[in-house]
């Protein structure tokens, strides 16, 4: 971290110890195989974009 602008940084600004502090402070962090999984409503309107797009294709530049 850069020490030009320290008004940039809160005074009281918690630092990461370690990645497992990241870990638990950011779940984020760990990737969530669930979060792939699509709703059916998501499919529907996937597959339904897919056909109209084959259908009637918008312009390409």
């Amino acid at each position: 971290m850069s020490t030009e602008h320290p008004e940039h940084q809160p005074k009281d600004a918690p630092l990461r110890r370690s990645e497992e502090e990241a870990d638990e402070t950011n779940p984020d962090v760990d990737h969530d195989p669930t979060d792939d999984q699509a709703e059916p409503e998501e499919v529907a309107s996937q597959e339904q974009w897919v056909e109209d797009e084959q259908d009637n294709p918008r312009s390409r530049n």
